[in-house]
C-alpha cells in the first residue's frame, strides 16, 4: 500500500519521517507491527517506509500475510493510520517515539556505508550535509498535534494504491 509523498525539500519531511517511524517503522513498538503481529498474528514482518526524493517521495506500507488475512490485515492496516489521525499522542508517548527514532539514528551512525551514502545524497539534494545535532533538534521540536495534522494531510487512505501479489 502506498502513495506519492513529500520530496526532500519540504519543511514537514522530518516530522513525516517521524510518523512514519512511529506507523511501521523498524522497532518492536511500531503501531502496525504491534497491532498486525503481536496483537493478530497476522504478519511475521511489516515495514512503513518514507523515501524523500528531489522533486517527489514515495510512501509504502509492505508485510506479507495469508491469503485469508489479506482483507483483515487492510483494515487493520487502515485503522492505524486513521487513530493516528483522529488520536493525539500522549506526551509520553511522544517522548519515547522521540527518544527511539534518535536512538535509531545514532546507531546508524556505526553504518560507514549507510552514512556515506545518506551524506552524498544529502549534498547532491540540497547542497548540504545535516549534522546529527540540528536533525535531533527538529525532532524534539514536534508536537503531537503537528504528527496527527501531517496523518490528515499525507495519508489519505482513499487515495492509497494497493498492490497484492497471491499466489498462483
Amino acid at each position: 500500500m502506498g502513495m506519492p509523498s513529500l520530496s526532500i525539500k519540504d519543511k514537514n519531511r522530518i516530522p513525516f519521517f517521524f510518523l512514519v517511524n512511529l506507523l511501521g517503522g523498524p522497532s518492536m513498538n511500531a503501531r502496525l507491527n504491534l497491532s498486525l503481529r503481536e496483537k493478530h498474528g497476522l504478519v511475521y514482518g511489516v515495514d512503513a517506509n518514507y523515501a524523500p526524493y528531489l522533486e517527489t517521495g514515495s510512501f509504502a506500507i509492505f508485510y506479507a500475510t495469508e491469503r485469508k488475512n489479506l482483507k483483515k490485515s487492510q483494515r487493520i492496516v487502515l485503522k492505524e493510520i486513521e487513530n493516528l489521525k483522529n488520536r493525539p499522542l500522549g506526551s509520553l508517548q511522544l517522548q519515547k517515539a522521540k527518544n527511539q527514532i534518535k536512538g535509531q539514528m545514532a546507531l546508524s551512525e556505526e553504518n560507514k556505508s549507510a552514512i556515506m551514502l545518506m551524506m552524498a545524497k544529502s549534498q547532491l539534494d540540497l547542497n548540504k550535509i545535516p549534522d546529527l545535532t540540528s536533525v535531533f533538534k527538529k525532532i524534539d521540536g514536534i508536537t503531537s498535534k503537528q504528527i496527527q495534522e501531517l496523518a490528515k494531510m499525507y495519508l489519505p487512505v482513499d487515495e492509497m494504491s494497493t498492490l497484492t501479489y497471491l499466489p498462483a
